[in-house]
């Protein structure tokens, strides 16, 4: 809620700033979208800039009242100094795979601004990371592909709006269909994830946004899980470890997609590759519960095999002999 509100008043100050007689509470309206707020919320939006001196007293002309920006009021701008550019260009380097999405575009055009403001006094900044500072991202990946899906995913996440997406994970044959809330964006290792809330059963997972094939943004609004950090997922990979138990260091080989998942998708901020063969892979994570990763080892059966430790090795071999009954 707080991040639509935030953008809204984004949108509405940006309206009155290019307006030279300013706007009425309609056409404020109008511009916004009917459906976006009622004139209620966009009259208390206006009053909130008036308090805090960024607008002019109402301008009342015959019967309609004009909302018009408070122009050569504003501060001036803040003295950017050399090490603050220099860390702009250094975050821009790392954003180097979303170049040109809307994650990494606003932080290209506010350089640019800075550039056109400071002239020569940049030069040196750029220099320096040429010349003493190198930037190895963690991925290779281009998401230029994705521009679309980004551009969606963020209106989404801001504005707090469900989505309709088709999704294809390395460990299925087919694309699945399915509407989620989403609650937010993670960069992590290198790969960009959707946050998301499966509507149907409420569960909670990420989606990582290359394997997104179509998405489009539903109607109405979602509610976020009260008390929802969204930092809580990267443990969630491969069960929480917990602090009472001690973890286990459990080591697997991946053999085709399987093999191909774990390098995309890590189960686990403990993933650890000891061996890259032409045909399987040998990898090893470190957790204290079991559940999840006894789930993630058999959603990509037959490929992947246990290595250790040998009492995980029975229990699965244990849980196949009772199906094998029990069918």
């Amino acid at each position: 809620m707080q991040g639509r509100r935030l953008r809204r008043v984004f949108h509405i100050a940006s309206m009155l700033m290019e307006s030279r007689y300013g706007l009425t509470l309609d056409q404020i309206h109008a511009r916004l979208g009917l459906h976006e707020a009622s004139p209620r919320t966009v009259r208390r939006d206006l009053d909130d800039l008036r308090n805090a001196g960024l607008l002019q007293p109402p301008q009342r002309s015959s019967d309609l009242v004009r909302h018009a920006w408070r122009h050569g009021r504003s501060d001036p701008a803040p003295r950017v100094t050399e090490k603050e550019f220099l860390a702009l260009l250094i975050a821009r380097a790392v954003m180097a795979s979303f170049r040109g999405t809307a994650l990494g575009a606003p932080l290209d055009r506010l350089l640019a601004k800075l550039q056109a403001r400071l002239g020569p006094a940049t030069a040196r900044s750029s220099a320096l990371v040429a010349q003493k500072f190198l930037v190895r991202p963690t991925s290779l990946k281009s998401y230029e592909k994705q521009l679309s899906t980004i551009r969606k995913l963020l209106q989404a996440v801001l504005d707090e709006r469900p989505l309709a997406v088709s999704y294809h994970a390395s460990h299925a044959s087919e694309p699945r269909n399915a509407a989620y809330d989403p609650l937010g964006l993670l960069v992590h290792d290198g790969n960009l994830y959707a946050v998301v809330r499966d509507r149907a059963g409420g569960e909670i997972v990420k989606l990582k946004v290359d394997r997104i094939l179509r998405c489009r943004l539903l109607r109405g609004r979602f509610a976020r899980p009260p008390g929802f950090q969204i930092d809580s997922v990267i443990g969630r990979s491969v069960g929480i470890m917990s602090t009472e138990e001690p973890a286990t260091r459990y080591t697997f080989r991946a053999f085709g997609y399987a093999a191909r998942n774990v390098r995309e998708d890590a189960w686990h901020e403990t993933q650890q590759v000891s061996h890259v063969h032409e045909t399987y892979i040998d990898f090893s994570v470190e957790v204290a519960d079991e559940t999840e990763l006894l789930r993630r080892f058999f959603s990509l059966l037959p490929n992947v095999r246990v290595l250790g430790p040998p009492s995980f090795r029975g229990r699965v071999h244990e849980i196949l002999a009772e199906a094998l009954r029990s069918g």
